[in-house]
């Protein structure tokens, strides 16, 4: 719960939680993955005052805004890599070594098999969706 705005000191009157100091370092250690005893260290507050401010709604969402800007972040460069890594698994299929042509054979048939179900259920799912669609418009 937010504090009710009359038991505030003056300064902090008609404040939103996110310009409280140490508000956004804290929610982004948080959503980094740190706990909260550290996430207040660095944020330079108090591990209750943390505990107050996560009840608020704005800081919460703010926390969650930030892990999913890391996770699409994170999936970007997992995207821009993946190529190169499909080439170099490629690449290792006439290595001299049994063992590591065996190993990226293994690795390429078993990601290429989850691909495949995947983009499988996608197309399911898109089938599925505009099935849906086109009932609720009737």
């Amino acid at each position: 719960m937010s504090a009710d705005p009359q038991e505030l000191p003056e300064n902090r009157k008609n404040r939103g939680v996110m310009e409280l100091r140490g508000s956004k370092r804290a929610a982004e250690a948080l959503a980094e993955g740190k706990n909260y005893q550290d996430a207040a260290h660095l944020a330079g507050i108090n591990r209750r005052t943390l505990f107050v401010r996560r009840q608020d709604p704005a800081f919460m969402e703010y926390v969650r805004e930030r892990r999913a800007d890391m996770f699409e972040a994170t999936a970007g460069k997992l995207t821009e890599t993946s190529q190169a890594a499909a080439d170099k698994l490629a690449d290792l299929l006439d290595s001299e070594s049994e063992q590591t042509a065996l190993s990226a054979a293994r690795a390429i048939l078993e990601h290429a098999t989850r691909l495949r179900e995947l983009l499988e259920i996608d197309v399911r799912l898109a089938a599925l969706e505009k099935a849906l669609a086109t009932q609720e418009e009737q």
